[in-house]
């Protein structure tokens, strides 16, 4: 199954994923945030692991998924991967089937000629129940990677907010390649898929958001299982299983970036100093212990609100200390001697200032312990 051809182009995505983002951080910030090899390897064999798992849980069952059910899911799929990295989710390929094929059992349309006369034979006999609660079944997969590694490819972004303020924000986004092994009538068949996800946040801390992403996960899997379960006693819930499949997952997405907009943004630079958005891996802000969402108060003993101060104070110093207060408003002094071909900036990726913020004036300078 690791050499099915959609497995293989699934992985090929995750690494054209990785490859962009690497580009993208280049381009942005100047330099990689992220290994995009070790993003790769790792999506790669946490989705290897948990598609050996659920495949192994799902021995007892029978799938009855016919091939071309199957080209018609990866042809949609591939469509939808168009609009953006998230579409390329199950749910929402399946949903849009299962509902085309609803449709077509009550409004079947005329005889249009070979070969799509077969096209849309096949599309009215879409296995719409199991191909929905395989849905739901790897959303708790989903639900899993989400809360054990959702976070490791989140990136910063800037968004705008009403009014045209641009704020820093991060982008939760990653993709796993799961190999599955189903079984139908006692013989074995592949059904690799692609379990991705996508989150904004600008109002809470990464960690947080993570939990609240992965829990809706949970919810919308649990959901759409407890409606697949009434079709034993009613037919009609194939419908809304279909319907909650599509659009249950948009609106989880499009709630969270609606409620993100109306909330403090807290990833802004503001009168307490400058706030770290990013560390790149083994730079001197990294030596030192700097990690994403700490705030940059002093450094030196100057002041520091952006990333311009912060490269103005570091161009000529050979030893910085840095003043800075952490998520839980603590106060922490870091220290480090700058060498010739330490970066200027540190390896530090600042926040946006907040151009209503007026920069406080006096307050009590920190001495070394």
């Amino acid at each position: 199954m690791f050499w099915h051809p959609a497995y293989l182009s699934s992985v090929c995505y995750s690494l054209a994923y990785a490859a962009w983002l690497k580009h993208y951080e280049q381009k942005r910030f100047g330099c990689t945030l992220k290994s995009p090899t070790s993003l790769f390897f790792r999506t790669l064999f946490l989705g290897a692991g948990a598609g050996l798992f659920v495949s192994f849980c799902l021995l007892v069952s029978d799938w009855g998924i016919g091939e071309e059910e199957w080209l018609f899911v990866l042809g949609c799929m591939a469509l939808l991967a168009i609009a953006g990295f998230r579409f390329v989710c199950l749910a929402y390929s399946v949903g849009l089937l299962s509902l085309a094929s609803l449709f077509l059992r009550i409004f079947p349309l005329p005889p249009v000629g070979a070969p799509w006369n077969q096209l849309i034979g096949h599309l009215q006999h879409f296995s719409i129940g199991y191909w929905l609660w395989l849905v739901g079944i790897l959303h708790l997969l989903e639900w899993f990677l989400i809360r054990l590694d959702g976070a490791y490819g989140a990136y910063p972004i800037i968004a705008e907010r009403a009014g045209g303020q641009e704020v820093n924000g991060l982008m939760l986004q990653q993709g796993w390649p799961v190999p599955l092994l189903l079984f139908h009538q006692a013989h074995p068949f592949a059904l690799p898929v692609f379990l991705s996800f996508s989150s904004v946040t600008l109002s809470k801390p990464l960690k947080q958001q993570k939990r609240l992403v992965s829990t809706l996960t949970l919810l919308y899997g649990l959901g759409l299982c407890a409606i697949l379960g009434l079709m034993r006693v009613w037919d009609g819930a194939v419908w809304i299983a279909a319907a909650f499949a599509l659009m249950a997952h948009e609106m989880i997405y499009q709630w969270g970036r609606m409620a993100e907009k109306r909330r403090e943004p807290i990833y802004v630079s503001d009168q307490k100093g400058m706030k770290v958005l990013a560390v790149v891996p083994g730079s001197p802000a990294a030596e030192m212990g700097l990690k994403r969402g700490d705030i940059i108060q002093r450094f030196n003993g100057s002041r520091i609100r952006t990333m311009e101060d912060l490269i103005r104070c570091s161009e000529n110093a050979t030893f910085c200390k840095l003043e800075v207060l952490d998520e839980r408003n603590d106060h922490h002094i870091m220290q480090k001697v700058l060498y010739e071909d330490d970066p200027r900036h540190l390896g530090v990726v600042g926040a946006i200032p907040d151009p209503e913020a007026e920069p406080i004036e006096e307050y009590k300078t920190l001495s070394s312990p």
